[in-house]
């Protein structure tokens, strides 16, 4: 083989990768004319087929990206989204890496004890179609759960390195940011609420100002933690403007979670904050002032209304969805109605004894619990709630313990992106006690994020992290021209 020829291909092997690669050329440029849309589609797509199986972890990145834009502008909506196919493609590129046995984590093998709990999990779900009401629906939905709990089990494998868990936090806080601009920019649609005098609330392309909050309050955290990791200006610049950003959008979803959620994420943080601490602690000050001179000064009277009341009466009538979940589960307590049967069955509870202040939202547009957990327990009743409490509880275990491990380790790069996770998942464990978010896909890949951060901690005992590396090359020690004592590589933040 000559000296321009390409390793592992003959002569007919290069003519057949010219033709195809000519193809693809020609293909994205009619389509860059006929339509522009499907053709940047396309790109991307090829793009992210090339990254997910070159390297998982790269893969994983931009599917999170994708997560946030389920639907691509100027393609018709239907059942089957970018962000499903992408999953699929992601899915399998994971199975290939498993099957070329690559040395990659896997829960079923590293963590069997999550593993156990996420096989019963998803186990009880359907098998509890054998007495749901609509049976074919509790199928539909033990598929959709499915597919978070595989998609948890992809994450644990592809973030092997400290740059893919950097990797990761810089997509899921760019997919926030971009989503809020949108919101802010005024080119999604917006939900109104009639109950207190009309207001306005941002929802992004998320079409839901309750998710969108419990998205950006994991994002700013993400971005705090985040900028006391990158050693250049320019990106902490770029951080500290998405912090902003973030802060503002969440401001304008006027949502109790989002709040309730921010301050569950800075008690966290005060604990699990490390060396950060004094940092951690200021910027909540900070973000405290900010909210009171917001809500007080700035924002209309309505606002702090809602916010600060919380009645059956206001918003999604909460207080009556909650009421009548438990009211439900008392009658199916350990096997629950099924999944996916709650809003088949909640019509039903409409005469249950008890005053409903938004009736329509129980017989006219049946609503889910909005809480995640309670929504778990009524349909899963106590088995699979105890599965699914247990498996989030033991991950958030393990996730700080491996992160007091990698500060043992000094590798306090990757301490603070696991330390950011862990806070981030806390703050968004508390937000969706006020919205059922048990299928949303960035639910699950925070939570595989936390878990594999076990791989974070194994890699920096190997020294295959840039912190480990720089020490082993220096010699873990170096010393001074004129003093003879030791001094650090480079010291954490």
């Amino acid at each position: 083989m000559g000296a321009t020829g390409l390793p592992g291909f003959g002569s007919l092997d290069r003519v057949l990768l010219a033709t195809v690669l000519a193809g693809v050329a020609l293909a994205v440029g009619v389509g860059a004319v006929l339509a522009p849309t499907m053709a940047l589609a396309g790109v991307l797509g090829l793009v992210f087929v090339f990254l997910s199986f070159r390297d998982l972890g790269a893969g994983l990145a931009f599917f999170v990206a994708l997560t946030f834009f389920d639907s691509i502008p100027g393609v018709p909506a239907t059942s089957l989204t970018g962000v499903k196919v992408a999953g699929g493609v992601l899915v399998l590129a994971w199975l290939f890496v498993i099957a070329n046995r690559e040395k990659v984590p896997l829960v079923f093998r590293d963590s069997p004890f999550l593993a156990q709990l996420v096989v019963l999990f998803v186990f009880v779900a359907f098998i509890s179609s054998l007495w749901a009401t609509d049976r074919a629906t509790s199928i539909n939905h033990a598929l959709r759960l499915s597919q978070g709990v595989v998609l948890f089990a992809v994450v644990f494998s592809a973030l092997r390195q400290p740059k893919h868990l950097r990797w990761l936090i810089w997509a899921f806080v760019s997919g926030a940011v971009l989503t809020a601009l949108i919101g802010i920019g005024g080119a999604s649609s917006a939900e109104t609420i009639t109950s207190y005098g009309g207001t306005t609330r941002l929802s992004g392309n998320i079409d839901d100002p309750n998710f969108l909050a419990a998205i950006l309050v994991p994002a700013l955290v993400l971005a705090g933690f985040l900028i006391a990791a990158e050693w250049n200006p320019f990106a902490r610049w770029i951080l500290a403007i998405s912090v902003a950003i973030l802060v503002v959008a969440l401001f304008l979803t006027q949502s109790r979670g989002g709040l309730v959620g921010l301050a569950a994420a800075a008690v966290a943080g005060v604990f699990l904050a490390g060396r950060l601490r004094a940092r951690v602690l200021i910027s909540i000050l900070a973000t405290g002032a900010v909210t009171i001179v917001y809500y007080t000064m700035i924002a209309p009277p309505v606002v702090l209304a809602r916010i600060s009341a919380f009645s059956s009466g206001g918003g999604t009538g909460r207080l009556d969805l909650w009421h009548i979940a438990l009211v439900m589960y008392r009658k199916h307590p350990l096997g629950g109605v099924g999944i996916g049967n709650f809003q088949i069955l909640e019509p039903r509870y409409a005469n249950a004894g008890f005053n409903i202040s938004r009736i329509d939202l129980v017989l006219d547009n049946p609503r889910v619990v909005h809480n995640t957990y309670l929504h778990v327990l009524v349909e899963l009743g106590a088995i699979g709630f105890a599965a699914f409490v247990l498996l989030v509880l033991t991950t958030i275990f393990y996730g700080i313990r491996y992160t007091n491990l990698l500060s043992r380790i000094g590798d306090w790069r990757s301490e603070l992106y696991s330390r950011g996770l862990v806070v981030a998942m806390i703050g968004t464990l508390a937000a969706d006690f006020f919205l059922s978010a048990q299928y949303d896909k960035r639910f699950w890949l925070l939570l595989g994020a936390v878990a594999a951060i076990r791989s974070m901690t194994f890699s920096a005992e190997s020294g295959n992290t840039p912190d480990a590396r720089v020490r082993k090359k220096a010699g873990s020690i170096s010393y001074g021209p004129e003093r003879h004592e030791p001094m650090q590589s480079r010291p954490g933040p």
